[in-house]
């Protein structure tokens, strides 16, 4: 996995790109509705942002 030729955010990032809270994202990560995010060490997790949009697209409780 080339991590340099994507666009990568961390939950924060999800949460302000989905104007919704933390818990929303990883309750929606939980049940499939947004991508799992990659961990990059111990205490580094990013989703990948074009993932995220995609998944986004297709729920229809969030329109941005």
């Amino acid at each position: 996995m080339n991590v340099n030729s994507k666009e990568w955010g961390t939950v924060k990032t999800v949460a302000a790109i989905t104007e919704t809270s933390v818990r929303w994202v990883w309750n929606k990560t939980k049940d499939g509705t947004l991508p799992q995010p990659v961990k990059w060490g111990p205490r580094t997790t990013r989703w990948n942002l074009e993932e995220v949009r995609a998944a986004l697209r297709n729920f229809k409780g969030v329109t941005k």
